[in-house]
Protein backbone atom coordinates (compact mmCIF):
# COMPACT_ATOMS: atom_id res chain seq x y z
CA UNK A 1 0.00 0.00 0.00
CA UNK A 2 1.53 3.22 -0.79
CA UNK A 3 2.01 5.96 1.75
CA UNK A 4 1.67 9.64 2.01
CA UNK A 5 4.84 12.12 3.56
CA UNK A 6 3.50 13.32 6.79
CA UNK A 7 4.22 16.68 5.89
CA UNK A 8 3.76 17.39 2.05
CA UNK A 9 1.33 15.02 1.48
CA UNK A 10 2.72 13.42 -1.79
CA UNK A 11 2.56 9.83 -1.98
CA UNK A 12 5.27 7.82 -1.50
CA UNK A 13 5.34 4.71 -3.42
CA UNK A 14 6.47 1.28 -2.65
CA UNK A 15 9.77 1.37 -3.82
CA UNK A 16 10.37 5.37 -3.16
CA UNK A 17 13.42 6.48 -0.62
CA UNK A 18 11.84 7.88 2.49
CA UNK A 19 12.52 8.26 6.08
CA UNK A 20 10.20 7.34 9.34
CA UNK A 21 8.89 10.17 10.94
CA UNK A 22 11.61 11.11 13.18
CA UNK A 23 9.74 14.14 14.37
CA UNK A 24 6.85 12.62 16.26
CA UNK A 25 8.60 8.91 16.62
CA UNK A 26 5.24 7.66 14.77
CA UNK A 27 6.17 4.36 13.31
CA UNK A 28 2.69 4.41 11.00
CA UNK A 29 3.64 8.39 9.98
CA UNK A 30 6.59 8.68 7.13
CA UNK A 31 8.65 11.86 5.50
CA UNK A 32 10.01 11.65 2.08
CA UNK A 33 13.73 12.75 2.06
CA UNK A 34 13.25 16.07 0.63
CA UNK A 35 10.74 16.90 3.25
CA UNK A 36 12.98 15.49 5.84
CA UNK A 37 16.28 18.28 4.49
CA UNK A 38 13.77 20.69 4.66
CA UNK A 39 12.55 19.96 8.37
CA UNK A 40 16.12 19.66 9.01
CA UNK A 41 17.32 22.55 7.48
CA UNK A 42 14.40 24.47 9.45
CA UNK A 43 15.52 23.06 12.73
CA UNK A 44 19.15 23.92 12.22
CA UNK A 45 17.87 27.84 12.08
CA UNK A 46 15.64 27.04 15.38
CA UNK A 47 18.55 26.08 16.97
CA UNK A 48 20.92 28.77 15.47
CA UNK A 49 18.25 31.57 16.01
CA UNK A 50 17.90 32.45 12.60
CA UNK A 51 14.52 33.84 11.58
CA UNK A 52 12.73 31.75 9.32
CA UNK A 53 10.94 32.41 6.29
CA UNK A 54 7.91 31.38 4.63
CA UNK A 55 9.77 30.04 2.06
CA UNK A 56 11.13 27.35 4.80
CA UNK A 57 8.09 26.11 4.78
CA UNK A 58 6.97 26.92 0.61
CA UNK A 59 7.54 22.61 0.15
CA UNK A 60 5.06 21.29 2.91
CA UNK A 61 1.06 21.74 2.47
CA UNK A 62 -0.98 23.23 4.81
CA UNK A 63 -1.36 20.27 7.80
CA UNK A 64 2.62 20.08 7.32
CA UNK A 65 3.40 23.45 8.16
CA UNK A 66 1.10 23.98 11.04
CA UNK A 67 2.58 20.93 12.30
CA UNK A 68 6.28 22.15 11.87
CA UNK A 69 5.40 25.41 13.41
CA UNK A 70 3.72 23.72 15.95
CA UNK A 71 6.92 21.43 16.50
CA UNK A 72 8.95 24.22 16.84
CA UNK A 73 7.36 26.38 19.51
CA UNK A 74 7.00 22.37 21.47
CA UNK A 75 10.72 22.40 21.01
CA UNK A 76 11.56 25.97 22.08
CA UNK A 77 9.26 25.49 25.33
CA UNK A 78 11.43 22.14 25.98
CA UNK A 79 14.37 23.71 25.55
CA UNK A 80 13.40 26.90 27.53
CA UNK A 81 12.87 24.44 30.04
CA UNK A 82 15.65 23.25 29.72
CA UNK A 83 17.75 26.51 30.17
CA UNK A 84 15.30 27.48 33.62
CA UNK A 85 16.63 24.31 34.85
CA UNK A 86 20.00 24.64 33.87
CA UNK A 87 19.81 28.39 35.75
CA UNK A 88 18.26 27.09 38.89
CA UNK A 89 21.14 24.68 39.08
CA UNK A 90 23.51 27.33 38.42
CA UNK A 91 21.89 29.52 41.06
CA UNK A 92 21.78 27.16 43.48
CA UNK A 93 25.33 26.40 43.40
CA UNK A 94 26.37 30.01 43.49
CA UNK A 95 23.77 30.14 46.53
CA UNK A 96 26.05 28.00 48.85
CA UNK A 97 28.47 31.11 48.11
CA UNK A 98 25.87 34.09 48.44
CA UNK A 99 25.40 35.92 52.18
CA UNK A 100 22.56 36.84 53.93
CA UNK A 101 19.33 34.87 53.96
CA UNK A 102 21.32 31.64 51.34
CA UNK A 103 22.14 28.18 53.33
CA UNK A 104 26.07 28.10 52.98
CA UNK A 105 27.49 24.86 53.26
CA UNK A 106 31.01 25.59 53.70
CA UNK A 107 32.09 26.26 57.45
CA UNK A 108 35.63 27.30 57.86
CA UNK A 109 38.11 27.50 61.23
CA UNK A 110 37.79 30.97 63.31
CA UNK A 111 41.37 32.33 64.25
CA UNK A 112 40.43 35.91 65.38
CA UNK A 113 44.51 36.99 65.69
CA UNK A 114 44.46 36.20 61.97
CA UNK A 115 41.24 38.30 61.42
CA UNK A 116 42.31 41.27 63.53
CA UNK A 117 45.85 40.86 61.20
CA UNK A 118 44.02 40.86 58.09
CA UNK A 119 41.60 43.96 59.35
CA UNK A 120 44.69 46.09 60.36
CA UNK A 121 46.42 45.55 56.46
CA UNK A 122 42.72 46.70 54.85
CA UNK A 123 42.62 49.79 57.33
CA UNK A 124 45.11 51.30 55.62
CA UNK A 125 44.60 50.74 51.80
CA UNK A 126 42.67 52.00 48.69
CA UNK A 127 39.81 49.58 47.35
CA UNK A 128 42.15 48.93 44.58
CA UNK A 129 44.94 47.53 46.80
CA UNK A 130 42.17 45.94 48.71
CA UNK A 131 41.11 43.77 46.10
CA UNK A 132 44.76 42.89 45.09
CA UNK A 133 46.04 41.86 48.73
CA UNK A 134 42.43 39.75 48.95
CA UNK A 135 42.95 38.13 45.73
CA UNK A 136 43.72 34.62 46.64
CA UNK A 137 42.87 34.72 50.01
CA UNK A 138 39.15 34.38 49.29
CA UNK A 139 37.37 30.76 49.58
CA UNK A 140 37.26 28.84 46.59
CA UNK A 141 36.65 29.81 43.02
CA UNK A 142 35.34 32.79 44.02
CA UNK A 143 37.34 36.40 43.19
CA UNK A 144 37.83 39.28 45.59
CA UNK A 145 36.35 41.81 43.02
CA UNK A 146 32.82 39.48 43.50
CA UNK A 147 33.21 38.98 47.04
CA UNK A 148 33.87 42.65 47.69
CA UNK A 149 31.00 43.38 45.37
CA UNK A 150 28.91 41.29 47.38
CA UNK A 151 29.50 42.25 50.38
CA UNK A 152 29.64 45.90 50.21
CA UNK A 153 26.03 45.33 48.21
CA UNK A 154 24.80 44.50 51.32
CA UNK A 155 21.88 46.52 53.30
CA UNK A 156 22.89 47.87 56.39
CA UNK A 157 19.95 45.05 57.92
CA UNK A 158 21.75 42.41 56.09
CA UNK A 159 25.34 43.33 57.03
CA UNK A 160 24.45 42.73 60.64
CA UNK A 161 22.82 39.78 60.14
CA UNK A 162 26.09 38.31 58.49
CA UNK A 163 27.87 39.80 61.90
CA UNK A 164 25.44 38.36 64.40
CA UNK A 165 25.18 34.84 62.39
CA UNK A 166 26.97 33.92 59.82
CA UNK A 167 30.90 34.01 61.01
CA UNK A 168 31.53 30.47 60.27
CA UNK A 169 30.69 30.71 56.90
CA UNK A 170 33.71 32.80 55.82
CA UNK A 171 37.43 32.19 56.08
CA UNK A 172 39.49 34.75 58.47
CA UNK A 173 40.72 37.10 55.57
CA UNK A 174 36.83 37.51 53.94
CA UNK A 175 35.66 38.19 57.50
CA UNK A 176 38.09 40.87 58.00
CA UNK A 177 36.79 42.82 55.51
CA UNK A 178 33.31 42.06 56.50
CA UNK A 179 34.53 43.93 59.60
CA UNK A 180 35.93 46.77 57.95
CA UNK A 181 33.18 47.30 56.02
CA UNK A 182 31.14 47.66 58.97
CA UNK A 183 33.86 49.76 60.87
CA UNK A 184 33.39 51.81 57.31
CA UNK A 185 29.49 52.29 57.75
CA UNK A 186 29.61 52.78 61.39
CA UNK A 187 32.22 55.61 61.14
CA UNK A 188 29.92 56.95 58.06
CA UNK A 189 26.91 57.25 60.37
CA UNK A 190 29.46 58.72 63.28
CA UNK A 191 30.40 61.78 60.82
CA UNK A 192 26.63 62.73 59.67
CA UNK A 193 25.44 62.57 63.50
CA UNK A 194 28.58 64.88 64.61
CA UNK A 195 28.01 67.35 61.40
CA UNK A 196 24.49 67.05 61.93
CA UNK A 197 25.07 68.18 65.89
CA UNK A 198 27.62 70.76 65.32
CA UNK A 199 24.65 72.39 62.37
CA UNK A 200 22.51 72.63 64.97
CA UNK A 201 24.56 74.12 67.57
CA UNK A 202 26.14 76.52 64.81
CA UNK A 203 22.54 77.70 63.97
CA UNK A 204 21.62 78.17 68.02
CA UNK A 205 25.12 80.13 68.09
CA UNK A 206 24.79 82.40 64.20
CA UNK A 207 21.43 83.60 65.07
CA UNK A 208 20.15 87.06 65.70
CA UNK A 209 18.13 87.32 68.78
CA UNK A 210 15.11 89.61 66.04
CA UNK A 211 15.28 86.63 64.06
CA UNK A 212 13.24 83.60 63.99
CA UNK A 213 15.10 80.56 64.99
CA UNK A 214 12.26 77.85 64.05
CA UNK A 215 12.79 79.61 60.19
CA UNK A 216 16.06 79.61 60.06
CA UNK A 217 15.96 75.69 61.14
CA UNK A 218 13.46 75.20 58.44
CA UNK A 219 15.69 77.02 55.41
CA UNK A 220 18.68 75.06 56.79
CA UNK A 221 16.71 71.98 56.17
CA UNK A 222 16.02 73.57 52.78
CA UNK A 223 19.00 74.21 52.05
CA UNK A 224 21.37 71.36 53.36
CA UNK A 225 22.03 70.17 49.83
CA UNK A 226 22.98 72.84 47.64
CA UNK A 227 26.58 73.84 46.54
CA UNK A 228 28.62 76.55 48.04
CA UNK A 229 28.37 78.97 45.12
CA UNK A 230 24.28 79.13 45.69
CA UNK A 231 24.53 79.14 49.59
CA UNK A 232 26.69 82.39 48.68
CA UNK A 233 23.83 83.72 45.90
CA UNK A 234 21.30 82.74 48.61
CA UNK A 235 23.44 84.41 51.68
CA UNK A 236 24.58 87.98 49.57
CA UNK A 237 20.82 88.12 47.66
CA UNK A 238 18.87 90.71 49.77
CA UNK A 239 15.39 89.43 48.16
CA UNK A 240 15.64 86.16 50.34
CA UNK A 241 14.32 86.91 54.06
CA UNK A 242 16.73 87.16 56.87
CA UNK A 243 16.28 84.00 58.51
CA UNK A 244 17.01 82.36 54.86
CA UNK A 245 20.10 84.23 54.22
CA UNK A 246 20.76 83.22 57.81
CA UNK A 247 20.51 79.71 57.39
CA UNK A 248 22.74 79.90 53.53
CA UNK A 249 25.63 81.54 55.98
CA UNK A 250 25.32 78.50 58.55
CA UNK A 251 26.00 76.04 55.94
CA UNK A 252 28.49 77.97 54.09
CA UNK A 253 30.53 77.85 57.74
CA UNK A 254 29.95 74.21 57.58
CA UNK A 255 31.46 73.65 54.55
Amino acid sequence: MALNCSLCGRKLGFFSAYGDDVLTGDPDKKICETCLQAADVILKKVELKIPLEDADFERFSEEGTAFMKSYIESEDEELLDMAEEAAAAEEKDLMDHEVGDAVIDRTFSVDKDETEAVLKELRGMTNDKIEQYLEGLVSESDTAESFMRGIIGLSDEELQEVLSEQREYYNNAEWAFILYVAEYRDHVAHLKDEKKEKLNADVSILQDDDLNPTEIARMTEVFRDKTAEELKEIADDASYTPEARTAAKNLLNLL
